[in-house]
């Protein structure tokens, strides 16, 4: 290894409490290079060294999950893995303001071992898919959280996962502007040029 990842890793490793280091060791030794091990409130381990579908240089915390349950309580659809501005935005002013369901929500799944290593399609996925009024019910929003986050394989999510999280990935702006051209000039293109228009 470089240097500056060995210095890295001891650095990391004597801010790191002692009965922590034996899964920070692993964690790196798989090389996920994570910068602590995150716990939650009862003290169990929050995860967070798995790969998941996030940008692998994104540092997933137990604060970047609020965003992200604060923007899956939201009612609109978009592309989860590329933000709009305005709704980003709005989930941070969420979690600033503690607002509901989002402060129920973020309770319980911090209080999940091992959150931190589902994948974003599998946490809106939860929170799209549960009953708008199970939040106001603790135990029923746990029950729900134990029966239904599930995933095998956190870096790539199923169809239905994305499905259920009402993930809406944009058509490429280019290849979508050269179709309709092509209709324009007269070719038949699937899906926008009339089939018995000879």
């Amino acid at each position: 290894p470089e240097l500056a990842t060995v210095i890295q890793f001891l650095k990391t490793w004597f801010e790191t409490e002692h009965i922590d280091r034996g899964l920070l060791v692993k964690e790196w030794a798989k090389g996920n290079r994570v910068s602590a091990i995150q716990r939650t409130e009862s003290g169990a381990n929050a995860g967070g060294g798995n790969k998941t579908d996030r940008n692998p240089d994104y540092e997933h915390t137990l604060d970047t999950l609020d965003v992200e349950i604060a923007m899956a309580t939201l009612p609109m659809d978009f592309n989860i893995y590329e933000l709009p501005g305005s709704v980003y935005r709005r989930a941070k002013e969420i979690v600033k303001k503690k607002e509901s369901p989002f402060k129920e929500w973020s309770a319980a799944l911090r209080a999940t071992p091992g959150i931190l290593d589902y994948s974003r399609a599998a946490i809106f996925a939860l929170i799209r898919s549960a009953h708008p009024e199970f939040y106001h019910y603790p135990g029923r929003l746990q029950g729900y959280i134990n029966a239904n986050l599930t995933e095998t394989d956190h870096e790539n999510p199923t169809e239905e996962a994305l499905t259920a999280a009402r993930h809406t990935p944009e058509k490429d702006a280019v290849e979508e502007a050269n179709r309709q051209l092509a209709a324009a000039r007269g070719e038949y293109v699937e899906g926008i040029s009339d089939p018995n228009d000879p």
